[in-house]
């Protein structure tokens, strides 16, 4: 992960490259940040730039609804309200929690922390949100293989699936459903022109990502 935001200008240089220049100057004093890890707050500053969504499943809650329940403050939750994440109080960079909303289960550790998982989050979004996508599965290693070709699997701990960056592209992999050895890829792509390498395999479906708006105001 560090590879693709280290040196590289953190979150806003990875916004900048997929979402095009700031729509506004940044919001330093949103009401209810203060309170919060430096990585969240961060966050709060650098999206208000932009008038275009850049999550588009998941919800990182406005920052004065983000609440404390016994020492953990909740702070993202995914759009079909299933799982919910949050981080306990004290440290700088906590690790992030994660609890399943509609259960009795006690919060358990994600693996990540605070400033890893936003920018996972971001890098899981971006690639099934982006304008320029392809995607296909029950694709055998070999295939996979060669759609990953010019990407390089990204360092650190995952966030739900494995994410992979390449020049102007970004990448996820998992196994597909019903079928054992076999993957689904979900590519995307800064231009239409950096997919092309992709038509030669047969069953790769192009065109936006399954998360993508429909007023298309994304990478």
């Amino acid at each position: 992960m560090s590879e693709l935001f280290d040196g590289s200008g953190g979150i806003p240089g990875f916004l900048g490259a997929w979402y095009g220049p700031p729509d506004r100057p940044a919001d330093t004093g949103i009401p209810g940040t203060d309170r919060l890890p430096p990585a969240l707050r961060e966050w709060y500053a650098i999206t208000s730039q932009y008038i275009r969504p850049v999550l588009f499943n998941h919800k990182v809650f406005p920052a004065d609804q983000v609440c404390e329940y016994d020492g953990v403050l909740e702070f993202c939750m995914d759009d079909f309200e299933y799982q919910q994440f949050g981080v306990a109080l004290g440290d700088a960079d906590p690790v992030v929690l994660q609890r399943v909303v509609s259960s009795d289960d006690l919060w358990e550790p994600w693996g990540l922390t605070l400033s890893q998982f936003l920018h996972a989050l971001l890098v899981h979004e971006t690639t099934q949100g982006a304008r320029h996508a392809a995607a296909a599965d029950q694709l055998t290693s070999d295939q996979v293989e060669y759609l990953l070709a010019p990407l390089r699997k990204m360092s650190g701990p995952q966030l739900f699936t494995t994410q992979y960056v390449g020049e102007g592209l970004l990448a996820t992999a998992w196994p597909s459903t019903g079928t054992e050895g076999c993957w689904t890829v979900q590519l995307a792509a800064r231009t239409d022109g950096l997919l092309t390498y992709a038509e030669s395999l047969p069953g790769v479906k192009f065109g936006p990502g399954e998360w993508c708006p429909s007023d298309g105001l994304t990478a």
